[in-house]
């Protein structure tokens, strides 16, 4: 069984990044999904790309959707929404995902030609695309330069958004007033310089409190290879599902092979009523050996209990339980774990590492992943569950549904007013 789940490529233009076919065939070669741009603002792409493939409106959405689809690469799209016009810019990319797109990104930033809108205007393009679609997957890719990103509205759009996906540029990044920022901002820079593994834990710091997924954008245009597949791993290891690369022009095969040997997190099953290891062995395509590695707190293959989550293997082969690193300059076991986000006597254990002040530029060591994370992740996220509010929501409906007092609802969510609740906001199930 292959996952579902991949890494995913942005495309710009046809006219800079390639031709369809060209992209195609190669994301299909090393099994990656595509991030088209189908408008800016209130602009179909054909304002700005002068290839025949450009977008012009959901009919060439819709043809493009079933061409990538039609050869193995799942198909995605993105926009610059400007803020001019929220809820016309809400009601192209309705029509972009109504054509054919499993997902809707969303490029949120502080510069000349992106948002420029108030935070009045990010609420009603959210209240207005959640409204036509309150299922729909949004994720809203941002500058993840910490002072960047409070420069955008980013509570509305983190409110919005089903992931987050900072862009995370570190050779970009690399340059004296982004260390001096970095470090004036409280986010200290290691001797060795800006690294993948420094701004992707800059960038969970920074938004580990909208409790959303986090898909990181790495640097398609990087130079080295192995800094790429610290940045996909340093990624994984703190639970981001997938990562993508801007863009498809700028990226060598050599990083998209990078991206296709470092497999997307696996999906998660909450065991139902009538199920069994056996037969989800059989549904899975996958041996009852392999479920069982990938899900080592199973201790009685015959015993599952209902609302019992499990992992889903990507493929018949055993979980990998560790990434390598090499030691760079400046480094320490310390700003090692601090950077891969692991208590550093779990690295020194598991490396049988007898003086963790003798380390050396170019050791190789192992970091321990934590393979209970996502599953406790989720099982704690169950009991906080959480709900976001769609058209015809009400504290009332809720409470039915929760079997649960509105005066209760209101209380453990700090509401004042029951008849005032947002389209798109998030409140919490209380636990009693």
């Amino acid at each position: 069984m292959q996952s579902e789940q991949k890494h995913l490529l942005w495309v710009w233009q046809f006219s800079e990044d390639g031709t369809k076919y060209e992209i195609r065939d190669k994301l299909a070669k090393y099994n990656l999904g595509v991030v088209l741009k189908t408008h800016d603002g209130t602009d179909w792409m054909s304002e700005f790309d002068p290839s025949s493939d450009a977008v012009t409106g959901p009919e060439k959405i819709h043809q493009l959707s079933q061409f990538f689809e039609s050869g193995g690469v799942p198909f995605h799209t993105w926009s610059v929404p400007h803020g001019v016009n929220p809820i016309e810019e809400a009601n192209m990319t309705s029509a972009a995902y109504e054509a054919g797109s499993r997902s809707i990104y969303l490029d949120v930033e502080h510069a000349r030609g992106f948002w420029r809108g108030t935070e009045q205007a990010a609420y009603q393009y959210g209240e207005r695309l959640r409204s036509l679609h309150p299922d729909l997957r949004i994720t809203t890719s941002i500058d993840g330069r910490p002072w960047n990103i409070d420069a955008i509205p980013i509570d509305a759009f983190a409110l919005l958004s089903d992931a987050l996906a900072p862009q995370l540029y570190w050779e970009t990044f690399s340059t004296w007033d982004n260390i001096y920022r970095y470090n004036d901002h409280g986010y200290y820079v290691p001797s060795s310089g800006i690294s993948p593994s420094f701004i992707i834990q800059s960038a969970y710091k920074k938004l580990q409190q909208y409790s959303t997924a986090i898909e990181p954008v790495g640097e398609g245009g990087a130079r080295n290879i192995v800094e790429w597949s610290e940045f996909i791993q340093s990624s994984l290891a703190r639970n981001s599902e997938t990562v993508s690369a801007w863009r498809y022009g700028t990226t060598s095969q050599n990083i998209m092979k990078v991206m296709s040997n470092n497999d997307p997190l696996p999906k998660f099953y909450k065991i139902q009523a009538g199920d069994s290891l056996y037969g989800l062995s059989n549904q899975w395509g996958i041996s009852l050996k392999t479920i069982l590695d990938w899900n080592p707190d199973i201790t009685n293959q015959n015993m599952l209990s209902i609302g019992q989550i499990l992992r889903i293997p990507d493929g018949d082969h055993p979980m990998k339980r560790d990434v390598a690193h090499t030691i760079q300059r400046g480094e320490n076991l310390y700003l090692i774990a601090n950077n891969w986000g692991v208590d550093v006597k779990e690295i020194i254990a598991y490396n049988q590492i007898r003086n963790p002040n003798q380390i050396y530029v170019g050791d190789v060591i192992n970091i321990p992943l934590n393979q209970t994370t996502n599953i406790n992740t989720i099982q704690r996220n169950n009991v906080n569950y959480t709900y976001k509010i769609a058209p015809g929501d009400n504290l009332w409906n809720l409470s039915k549904m929760w079997n649960v007092s509105i005066n209760r609802i209101m209380e453990y969510n700090n509401i004042s007013n029951a008849n005032l609740i947002r389209i798109g906001t998030i409140i919490k199930k209380p636990n009693y």
